[in-house]
C-alpha cells in the first residue's frame, strides 16, 4: 500500500485526525481516495492528501567543501 500525508484536519465520529498524519492508501483516482487510518476506511477528495514518494538512491554525491582559509 502507498502511504500519503492529511493536509487537512478531518473529523471522524468525534475523533479528530490531525493535519500531517500518515494514512494508508487503498485506491486513488484523479479526484478521490480511499484512505485507512486509526481503524477507520474512507474516500476523500484527492487534494487533502498527498502521496509519499518511495525512497530513492542517492543519484548526486555532493563534494566537501574545504574549511581552510584563503
Amino acid at each position: 500500500m502507498k502511504e500519503a500525508v492529511l493536509l487537512r484536519t478531518l473529523y471522524v465520529n468525534d475523533i479528530r485526525i490531525q493535519m500531517g498524519s500518515t494514512v494508508d492508501v487503498m485506491d486513488i483516482s484523479a479526484i478521490s481516495a480511499l484512505i485507512r487510518i486509526c481503524g477507520y476506511a474512507m474516500a476523500v477528495p484527492r487534494h487533502l492528501i498527498t502521496i509519499v514518494p518511495p525512497d530513492s538512491p542517492r543519484v548526486h554525491k555532493h563534494k566537501k567543501k574545504s574549511n581552510k582559509r584563503k
